[in-house]
């Protein structure tokens, strides 16, 4: 749940600075908070890559992790095998 949080605020963070490279007015309105030193070309590759790591965040964490347990086939009395299923 917390992964996915945080890959959320990454991949949201990384929108808004893509979207800041590209539009001026959003560039002029992060301007006390961004350092002047920082081109375009930084804040998009950086963005970009918060995006990605964002979208890792979100997909690793989406992965369900049930377990497999093994539950025997009768026939009759006797057990003829086992065979793997979900935990419910």
């Amino acid at each position: 749940m917390v992964k996915k949080l945080i890959g959320y605020i990454l991949a949201i963070a990384g929108l808004i600075a893509v979207a800041a490279s590209a539009i001026e007015k959003i560039r002029a309105f992060l301007n006390p908070i961004l350092p002047q030193q920082i081109t375009n070309f930084y804040l998009t590759i950086g963005g970009i890559i918060l995006v990605l790591i964002g979208i890792f965040f979100v997909l690793k964490a989406g992965k369900s992790k049930q377990k497999l347990v093994e539950v025997p086939i009768y026939e009759g009395n006797m057990i003829v095998g086992y065979r793997k299923t979900r935990k419910t």
